[in-house]
């Protein structure tokens, strides 16, 4: 039964990922950019795209498409399997998996779409805010990144401590503290 249970989750980790790099090519395409390389990194897989963007709105739209897609399935499947009962195991391992993993990607840690999706906002240009130079915005994403870390660190401890639980968030806190620390600030891939 347990190893049943590991398989459905594994596939339902596997469908989420597929389903939000989908959600990149997606995104890519949709502004002029194919992707034609897939990098495994410490944080996960980076898509390259073979061209730079157009534009810091077209890198946005690129870098949104893959939250925006597992919430968008997540939701899809919530709202349409699940009140006809046709839940199975993979779909109640699925779900709330999609959900987390695209929620988890808006985080604005290096690595991590949210960065990107940041980066992307502080230099495009806008009615109200002045767009920065890309090397001040990748500054300010850095140390936005950095305090992002500290607290979630932080929770981690917390939990550790006071509910003797939460260990694979502070050692994904530390890999992410390791990738964070050994990523060069000047990538542009999603």
């Amino acid at each position: 039964m347990n190893n049943a249970i590991s398989v459905i989750s594994l596939l339902a980790i596997i469908c989420g990922i597929a389903i939000h790099g989908l959600g990149h090519i997606i995104g890519a395409r949709a502004v002029g950019v194919r992707m034609v390389q897939l990098r495994r990194t410490p944080t996960g897989l980076r898509l390259i795209a073979n061209a730079a963007f157009p534009s810091y709105d077209a890198e946005l739209y690129c870098a949104l498409g893959g939250p925006l897609a597992n919430v968008v399935v997540a939701l899809v499947c919530r709202l349409t399997l699940v009140p006809l009962h046709i839940a199975t195991d993979f779909m109640i391992a699925f779900l709330p998996l999609s959900l987390f993993f695209g929620l988890l990607n808006l985080l604005p840690i290096q690595g991590f779409d949210g960065a990107r999706i940041l980066h992307c906002l502080l230099c495009a240009k806008h009615r109200i805010l002045p767009s920065l130079d890309p090397f001040t915005a990748q500054r300010i994403v850095h140390v936005i990144s950095s305090i992002s870390l500290i607290v979630l660190w932080l929770l981690s401890v917390y939990a550790l401590l006071r509910r003797g639980s939460a260990l694979s968030l502070y050692v994904f806190c530390l890999q992410l503290f390791r990738s964070v620390a050994f990523d060069s600030p000047q990538k542009t891939s999603i």
